[in-house]
């Protein structure tokens, strides 16, 4: 998701052990919507590695929280936020093995998405 639109952007506090589950959850959604082709386009790339290297950093150092530091094109919410509806309504229909999140997942990401948007779209300061 990066290139020369990408914009800086850092998410403050988010719970480092729930964001941890959420990032696997999300890494067995990608590998499935991989081998079906929806996924194709959602490029989440390098950063979205990083992410996972941040928390899984805090987690070991014990730490509650973790601010996530990314570099994201200005459409990432939008991308995102139409992937994990599209993964939801496969899961809820049986077509994949990966179950829907959980609910403390979902509200979790959900919110990550509307923060994300709300830089990215809004113009806000990291």
């Amino acid at each position: 998701m990066q290139g020369e639109d990408a914009r800086f952007v850092r998410l403050a506090g988010v719970p480092t052990s729930l964001y941890v589950r959420l990032h696997a959850h999300v890494d067995d959604l990608l590998r499935e919507l991989a081998l079906l082709d929806v996924a194709e386009g959602y490029g989440l790339g390098p950063e979205w590695d990083r992410a996972r290297e941040q928390a899984e950093t805090a987690e070991r150092a014990g730490r509650e929280h973790v601010d996530l530091e990314l570099r994201l094109p200005a459409d990432a919410a939008d991308r995102l936020g139409g992937l994990f509806e599209q993964a939801d309504a496969l899961a809820r229909a049986g077509l994949l093995l990966t179950t829907e999140a959980p609910p403390e997942l979902r509200e979790l990401r959900d919110r990550l998405v509307a923060e994300l948007s709300r830089r990215l779209q809004d113009g806000h300061s990291p």
